[in-house]
């Protein structure tokens, strides 16, 4: 799968330098944080995990590492369990990329969505959304051109597009409301259902999560009952599907006041 080397440095370095991380993916981000735990001593993992979920409140694969740490009686063995769980996600965008069409467009950068355009191969031609203010798809669209064509067009021009054949994106998060991710997914998927274009996410089991989480302004909720599939390593899930799955990945009860404090303050 694509993704960049580990990040290096003392793990409190590495935790501080992942919270102010704006520009990689839920994913990404995550394995960085579960590599760094597991070097940390047992009293710096409490503070590390604060900073890890104040700073990214909408990212679900960082709730449930916390909860895995939490969880263990070796807060290392837990990190170690989480990434294992991480390597298991790798597999979702082999379920979608044999199913998709000859143009398809996506929003931000995903890693999850880079490795699907690597398996679709040059068959299948990627159209990235600028994904501004961040500009994001720029990003992707540079990375995917490894194996695919790509282009990026204005984020305003992708709704408009005849020659799309479906959309796909990652997952910060997957509740049982919907599907969270960066802003302008709700618009993007709202204007292909008008067209009946398909829609899927790419999220792993790590990305879903029981309870509704603080949306920070760069993220947005989108139902998942808008959304065709949801491609997990499984499966491709249907949206009731995918909800039960998520009603069932609960976060460990210690991290609840951080939870109802960081909702309040978003």
């Amino acid at each position: 799968m694509p993704h960049r080397m580990p990040l290096v440095g003392h793990p409190r370095e590495v935790i501080t330098r992942i919270a102010a991380d704006r520009s990689s993916g839920a994913a990404q981000i995550s394995a960085d944080a579960a590599r760094a735990v597991e070097r940390l001593s047992a009293a710096e993992i409490s503070q590390a995990i604060e900073l890890l979920l104040s700073s990214h409140p909408s990212m679900a694969p960082l709730w449930r590492l916390a909860t895995e740490v939490l969880s263990a009686t070796d807060p290392r063995k837990g990190a170690a369990r989480f990434l294992a769980q991480l390597a298991a996600d790798a597999t979702a965008p082999a379920i979608l990329a044999p199913r998709l069409p000859d143009t398809v467009a996506t929003i931000s950068y995903s890693s999850s969505v880079l490795e699907t355009v690597r398996l679709a191969g040059r068959r299948t031609r990627w159209i990235c959304m600028t994904s501004d203010p961040g500009g994001e798809g720029r990003r992707m669209a540079e990375a995917a051109r490894l194996w695919s064509d790509a282009r990026v067009v204005l984020d305003e021009e992708v709704l408009e597009l005849a020659s799309v054949r479906a959309v796909v994106m990652g997952a910060d998060a997957v509740t049982p409301e919907g599907v969270v991710t960066t802003v302008k997914t709700r618009a993007l998927v709202g204007a292909a259902r008008t067209k009946g274009v398909p829609c899927y996410a790419v999220a792993g089991q790590t990305k879903f999560i029981a309870e509704p989480l603080p949306l920070d302004p760069a993220f947005e909720l989108t139902p998942l009952e808008w959304f065709t599939g949801l491609a997990t390593p499984k499966d491709l899930l249907q949206p009731e599907e995918a909800r039960r799955w998520a009603r069932a990945a609960k976060v460990h009860d210690s991290l609840r006041p951080l939870l109802d404090r960081l909702s309040r303050h978003t």
